[in-house]
């Protein structure tokens, strides 16, 4: 599965989720799963991913096992917020915003990451 289908996935669950705060994923006890058709591996990989973009707000766990294992906290941000809901593109190649009602997803264009780019040099 395509990593901007997975990010995309990642952050309609944050989305719906939002009104919890800070949900657990990674190696902590009740860490939320990835959807069927996605591996655990690429499900932290786009964790990562959004945290790097400063999409999600990310609250490491140490890795008491010192296997290198990510776990955490994540909640989506009011970036994540605008990107899902149309306002800004995502700057992560071919990222997929999804609508909030999980209908349909369309690829960002290079304008909308254009736009995002002045918005942010703002």
């Amino acid at each position: 599965m395509k990593d901007s289908v997975v990010r995309g996935c990642l952050l309609q669950v944050l989305y719906e989720r939002q009104d919890e705060g800070s949900i657990p994923f990674g190696h902590v006890e009740q860490a939320v799963p990835p959807p069927g058709g996605i591996s655990r591996r690429d499900w932290l990989r786009a964790v990562a991913q959004l945290s790097e973009y400063r999409v999600i707000d990310w609250t490491p766990v140490q890795d008491k096992s010192e296997m290198g294992l990510l776990s955490g906290f994540a909640k989506i941000n009011d970036l994540g917020i605008k990107v899902l809901e149309g306002g800004v593109a995502l700057p992560i190649p071919d990222f997929h915003r999804r609508e909030p009602t999980n209908q349909s997803s369309s690829a960002a264009t290079s304008a909308d990451r254009n736009d995002y780019a002045a918005t942010a040099d703002s």
